[in-house]
This record gives C-alpha cells, sequence and structure tokens, in this order.
C-alpha cells in the first residue's frame, strides 16, 4: 500500500529540483483546522492526501490511488499559487515514467475530471490550486513505502 510519506518526499524532492522552496506536507487532522484550512504552515506550501482511487489491475499488482494536490501561494499574488500548482503538474504529467521513488514502481497518473484549478481566495488573500489525480503504482519494498 503506498504511504504519503512517499508522495510527499517525491514531490518535495521534484521541487527543490526545480530550485522551489515550498514545503510540502500531507493534510492530517492536526495540520487543518475544523473547517480543513491549512493553519500555522507559511502562506507558500503545498500540500498532499491520497484519496480512494480506482480498482487495482493487472490482478492486484498496480495500485491506483487517487492524490490531492493544493498549492497555496503567498499573500496577495494570485499568480504564486498558480506557478507552484503547473510545476507540481508538469512533473506528475510530464516527467519520464516509470520512475522509482523509496521502493516504489510509478507508471504515468491521469487526471480526475480535468486539468488544475484555483479555489476561493481564502480571508488571508492566498489564492489555493488544487490538482486531483489517479496514480498508477507498485509497492516494490517495504522501504519507507
Amino acid at each position: 500500500m503506498l504511504r504519503t510519506t512517499v508522495i510527499t518526499g517525491l514531490l518535495s524532492s521534484a521541487l527543490t529540483s526545480m530550485g522551489e522552496d515550498a514545503p510540502v506536507y500531507p493534510v492530517t487532522t492536526n495540520l487543518t483546522g475544523s473547517t480543513g484550512a491549512p493553519i500555522n504552515l507559511p502562506d507558500r506550501v503545498v500540500l498532499v492526501v491520497l484519496t480512494p482511487g480506482t480498482a487495482p489491475v493487472m490482478e492486484n499488482i498496480i495500485e491506483r490511488p487517487g492524490l490531492q494536490v493544493r498549492c497555496r501561494g503567498r499573500q496577495n499574488v494570485y499568480e504564486d499559487a498558480e506557478d507552484l500548482m503547473w510545476k507540481v503538474d508538469h512533473f506528475l504529467m510530464e516527467s519520464a515514467f516509470p520512475l522509482t521513488f523509496r521502493g516504489v514502481y510509478f507508471l504515468p497518473p491521469e487526471y480526475t475530471g480535468g486539468t488544475p484549478s484555483a479555489l476561493p481566495i481564502d480571508d488571508g488573500g492566498r489564492t489555493v490550486f488544487v490538482g486531483n489525480y489517479i496514480l498508477q503504482c507498485e509497492v516494490r519494498s517495504a522501504v519507507d513505502a
């Protein structure tokens, strides 16, 4: 079974290699308030949550979990969130697949519904873009997976 730490590590590594300084966090109950809005985080952040995906393929060898990525930009800078989201999206949709990271073998992901889009601007003047994907992966080892 794919773990969120593998995805956060993969995206963090990809963004660092692109020169981005946005931290990548999993969405958990201690990172979100009662409304689900991120709290106590820097303005510029990437939030990741694994969601139920689709049925496994090839006799349960390839898992197909869902992935939601939310990129929040600097206060009052709409383009910052958009640029960050497009870098994440470009990595996910245009990287050279297959690739292996921390014992997980990844095949090309797919969109669920369409390309990333903006959510309403929050009370702090920050824009959040969200993208939804279906990953395709095989966990090949137990190391960090």
